[in-house]
């Protein structure tokens, strides 16, 4: 089984062309790593919220959230003792703690952390593998780059899966812990009780797969000094100049708002 981001639907994103869902794409990474004022990333963040909803659902905007949360929270926690300007609101033995600098820099990563992650999860969610990858060859991507992209792209979910139904085969043999005895004791040693295994059957049959992907690689010829060929094309046409039309508008709106607040 390849796992996939792609979720096949007939929305307004999943029907734009994906060329020009690339390059808003990388405008838009560039704009949240750009040092800019915290309101204009927050517009450019509803944005990307609004489109996601109107696109998918309420379900696949949060679904991205979810798996950033841990990363959220260390940025809650470990930014602000570390910028100690401005107005003070908790200090311990005089060292600041949190203070107003500090709150708007865990603020700036949170949008930019988030808006970035929203970018690659509509870009992916709504764009199939081959779309991504005959988009890349559009640009001149090597070949193999592409091909390579594709299989790190599509084996992410792939191994989340696999782990998931590692996990539920665990469960279902029992677990020590299940069969009456004692909880282990230390964050190591739960550790090694509970998910060392399961990460040791997920590399076990990862490695496994070698083969078969292997296998997969030589049958669409990597290697091979043949001009490539595709059973599908991008379309052209009236549609991509409509579909870039629409994607220079939003281009040109970003850039117009990025020119007036700062």
């Amino acid at each position: 089984m390849i796992g996939t981001f792609y979720r096949p639907g007939r929305s307004f994103l999943h029907r734009f062309d994906p060329r020009c869902k690339l390059v808003l794409l990388l405008l838009f990474l560039v704009l949240f790593l750009l040092s800019i004022p915290l309101t204009l990333l927050g517009g450019y963040l509803v944005f990307l919220a609004l489109m996601i909803l109107a696109a998918l659902n309420a379900r696949e905007l949060v679904r991205p959230l979810k798996v950033i949360g841990p990363l959220l929270l260390l940025v809650v926690v470990l930014t602000p003792p570390f910028h100690r300007e401005g107005q003070v609101y908790l200090s311990i033995a005089g060292w600041p703690l949190l203070t107003s600098e500090g709150v708007l820099e865990t603020v700036r990563l949170l949008v930019r952390f988030t808006g970035i992650t929203l970018a690659l999860f509509a870009f992916l969610r709504t764009s199939s593998p081959e779309q991504v990858l005959l988009t890349l060859r559009w640009f001149g991507l090597p070949f193999e780059a592409c091909l390579a992209l594709g299989i790190a792209l599509q084996y992410m979910p792939t191994l989340h899966d696999l782990y998931l139904q590692v996990v539920d085969a665990h469960r279902l043999r029992g677990s020590a812990r299940e069969a009456g005895a004692p909880r282990p004791r230390g964050l190591l040693r739960r550790l090694r009780a509970d998910l060392l295994p399961v990460l040791t059957s997920v590399l076990i049959v990862a490695v496994r797969r070698i083969t078969v992907l292997a296998m997969a690689l030589e049958v669409r010829g990597v290697g091979l000094r043949i001009r490539r060929s595709s059973y599908t094309r991008l379309p052209a046409g009236r549609p991509l100049l409509r579909d870039a039309l629409i994607g220079a508008g939003i281009c040109a709106l970003a850039l117009a708002a990025l020119f007036v607040f700062t």
